[in-house]
């Protein structure tokens, strides 16, 4: 009787999300999980020949943001990635999403937003002295100069964040971002847009409105049940477009 009461009293005391039956209320589309994975040099594991867990669940998110986003033409999508805090794994899934579409056949690009916190540049191993800020910062700038290959690396293009500015939200305000959105719509067939988390600053819905749907990630060893309550009035409110959540981990 002992160990059984020591385990309940730890699991009556665990207030964090832990599986999909902790969101079951929410009125948010759910489209899918992320299992923990131990990940070694870079955060890249999706694979198209890859038969495990880990890669058929972003391929089963692929298909749930498929459905997520019926209605909107298939070609560009505009997916923005976010979540309540910082560290939930929203570069985690950004780059191995991308990598999943560029093998459907799809145009990628993967766009680092978070100009406070970025981590798309040292998850992927790469160096960054050009990026979104430098294009936004300088008006003669162009695409080209921020679009960056990644060869054997990876295979979606890439905008990484670029050094950080003094004044981020007001950056991604200026219609240098809008104009930037519009020439990518034109080349690319999926967008992937990294954005900051949602629940600290307000940079995400500064550009909510020039994208098409939005995943919103849960990192059930981070979010507690009770915040879960914000995530339901975002999609109420419909503060973020067509939003679904990801649990991860």
């Amino acid at each position: 009787l002992i160990p059984i009461a020591v385990l309940y009293l730890i699991e009556s005391l665990n207030t964090k999300v832990k599986s999909k039956k902790d969101v079951g209320n929410l009125s948010v589309p759910y489209l899918g999980e992320i299992p923990e994975m131990k990940v070694q040099g870079s955060n890249l594991i999706y694979s198209n020949t890859d038969r495990s867990i880990n890669s058929e669940s972003f391929r089963m998110l692929r298909t749930n943001i498929d459905f997520l986003c019926a209605g909107i033409p298939e070609s560009p999508r505009v997916i923005g990635i976010t979540s309540s805090i910082g560290k939930e794994g929203k570069s985690f899934l950004s780059i191995n999403l991308a990598e999943s579409l560029h093998f459907t056949g799809k145009k990628t690009i993967l766009i680092g937003t978070d100009l406070r916190h970025p981590k798309l540049s040292q998850y992927l191993k790469i160096e960054d002295p050009k990026g979104l800020s430098y294009y936004l910062a300088k008006p003669g700038a162009t695409v080209q100069e921020v679009v960056r290959s990644g060869g054997d690396a990876f295979h979606f293009d890439l905008i990484a964040s670029g050094p950080l500015p003094p004044n981020p939200s007001e950056m991604l305000m200026s219609n240098r971002f809008r104009e930037l959105m519009e020439e990518l719509r034109n080349t690319y067939d999926y967008i992937i847009v990294d954005t900051a988390p949602i629940g600290l600053v307000s940079d995400a819905y500064h550009i909510a409105h020039q994208l098409d749907c939005f995943v919103y990630i849960i990192n059930t060893k981070l979010i507690r049940k009770s915040q879960l309550e914000v995530i339901q009035a975002l999609h109420d409110d419909k503060r973020l477009p067509r939003m679904g959540i990801v649990l991860n981990r």
